[in-house]
């Protein structure tokens, strides 16, 4: 009789597009007026261990880093300490903020920082690419539960109930940002109608 076995896809590709990343960084650096709407958009909880954390080994295991390039994540982080200290952003600022905390090389450098320019086709895009990279977000952050919860089902001595109530709960947060972020939209969309009339 063979006996029956669960093998993990971590080495799959995880969802994610780097050109966006990119772009959406260009678009903030190019774009102040464009940080706080962007802001907005994102999930709270990655947006939040961005700006609070200049190492990303350092975030809880569970939370999924927003950018998944390592450097882009730090890049996001040093916007949105420069925008939330009023300090305007450019490649110098910016650049000025990741050596001082010693993270200049790690994303690159000042060359690297330059090109991010080079990926944007319209500012105007800015929300569309912080859409996209939200959506990734939550496909990669979607997996990761999916697999810790196959791995909890396989391995854990607790009652299946339980099992099944924890994973519902975790499936469940990954739906309530969603919905958080849905409403947000609405609501701005109600302003705005109201405004108009």
């Amino acid at each position: 009789m063979a006996e029956a076995t669960y093998e993990g896809r971590v080495s799959q590709q995880l969802p994610a597009n780097l050109e966006v990343e990119r772009a959406l960084l260009g678009c903030l650096i190019l774009d102040n007026a464009q940080i706080e709407p962007v802001l907005e958009m994102l999930p709270s909880a990655p947006v939040k261990e961005a700006l609070d954390s200049t190492d990303s080994r350092r975030r809880p295991r569970e939370l999924e880093p927003l950018f998944f390039s390592p450097a882009h994540q730090l890049i996001f982080g040093a916007i949105g300490r420069l925008y939330a200290s009023s300090i305007g952003v450019d490649l110098r600022t910016l650049a000025e903020e990741l050596d001082q905390r010693g993270k200049l090389e790690a994303v690159g450098g000042y060359d690297y920082l330059s090109r991010l320019e080079d990926d944007i086709f319209s500012l105007t895009q800015a929300p569309r690419y912080a859409e996209i990279v939200g959506q990734k977000w939550r496909l990669r952050r979607l997996i990761r539960t999916a697999q810790s919860i196959a791995d909890e089902a396989t391995t854990s001595d607790a009652p299946t109930e339980q099992i099944i109530e924890r994973s519902e709960q975790r499936i469940f947060e990954i739906t309530q940002d969603q919905q958080k972020q849905d409403f947000v939209f609405l609501g701005d969309a109600l302003a705005n109608e109201l405004n108009e009339n």
